[in-house]
């Protein structure tokens, strides 16, 4: 996790029923934890399956039970790979399992992802009692804005290791690895922890790109004509003609002039004009971290009411995001990966 100015962490751990650590814990370059992830607020609950291997620079986290997956790869190619093979429901099909890659740049590096932040850096500051467990509790971080933002967690050592328990998170207002950069309330509820070596298998994904690999060696072998595995050999026929763009034709498409003049028409709009006066915006949400769902539909919902008689009708968001897979949105990612 990165932490910034405006973040307070707190730690507990725990050995025998009695507070004995007086560093924070360190670790394992290698392991295996699962738990699941509140936000209250937006009422969600996110189950998640966590490998993390620091030796081989690679991590990979399932969520809901593996129906969505992220791979991350920082030695794969010169800055990192970056994949996550989600559900995609377009107007030909239905929920197909579709492979989003991001690839690293100088400026933007993949890094591995780990669910347990850097403790180093953690002091003691007493002890709490949490699940029946006197813990040492240690803390990083600043008071800003009158508001203590925090992240506690708990640990139990078991046959040496240390295990994490609960981590509690309010709120988080800096950039941060291990959940973006919403600012909110988070739990982080760790149902096991496990310190083994991850096989390979693990973070390798189905054949796309082994396909690929396999026409080309096919075409090598008969001696027809040179292929070669490029930038583009692990994606889907719909993924390549998602990025092909617009042909123009060279014709002009018949598109009517703006018929009024910008200039008189910004002259005759107020400063400010607030729409809640006139019933057009439906109550405030929790758009947690997909913001531009909500941002899009807010917009949708306005222009409803102004086109049906002033009737205002609450819209989906989450309709919104799974009928627009085949535009780009990546979800609640929108268009930045």
């Amino acid at each position: 996790m990165e932490v910034g100015y405006g973040n307070s962490l707190k730690f507990l751990t725990w050995k025998k029923n009695q507070a004995f650590a007086t560093k924070p814990p360190r670790w394992d370059a290698t392991y295996i934890t699962k738990g699941i992830l509140y936000i209250p607020y937006v009422e969600i609950a996110e189950p998640f399956f966590a490998w993390y291997d620091k030796n081989t620079r690679r991590s990979r986290i399932d969520y809901y039970g593996g129906m969505v997956k992220t791979y991350q790869s920082a030695g794969e190619d010169q800055y990192g790979t970056s994949l996550k093979l989600a559900p995609v429901t377009n107007k030909n099909e239905l929920n197909k399992v579709t492979c989003l890659q991001l690839n690293g740049t100088a400026d933007n590096r993949i890094q591995i992802q780990s669910v347990l932040p850097n403790a180093s850096d953690f002091q003691l500051v007493g002890t709490e009692t949490f699940l029946r467990l006197v813990c040492d509790k240690f803390r990083l971080g600043e008071t800003i804005e009158k508001k203590r933002m925090s992240i506690l967690y708990g640990y139990a050592a078991k046959s040496h290791l240390t295990i994490p328990v609960l981590g509690y998170l309010y709120p988080c207002v800096t950039k941060c690895a291990l959940l973006g950069s919403h600012y909110d309330h988070y739990y982080l509820d760790y149902d096991s922890y496990e310190h083994d070596d991850i096989p390979n298998v693990i973070f390798e994904l189905d054949p796309g790109k082994q396909q690929s690999l396999r026409f080309i060696q096919s075409k090598s072998r008969a001696q027809l004509y040179a292929l070669a595995i490029s930038h583009l050999a692990d994606k889907t026929d719909e993924e390549l003609k998602a990025i092909r763009g617009f042909r123009s034709s060279g014709v002009y498409n018949t598109g009517k002039p703006f018929p009024y003049d910008v200039s008189k028409l910004t002259d005759q709009i107020s400063d400010q004009y607030d729409w809640r006066l006139y019933g057009a915006v439906t109550p405030v949400k929790d758009q947690s971290v997909c913001c531009w769902s909500f941002g899009t539909i807010g917009h949708i919902e306005g222009a409803y009411f102004l086109k049906n008689g002033g009737n205002l009708v609450r819209l989906s968001q989450q309709a919104l995001i799974d009928c627009s897979w085949q535009y780009g949105n990546n979800g609640c990612r929108e268009n930045r990966n």
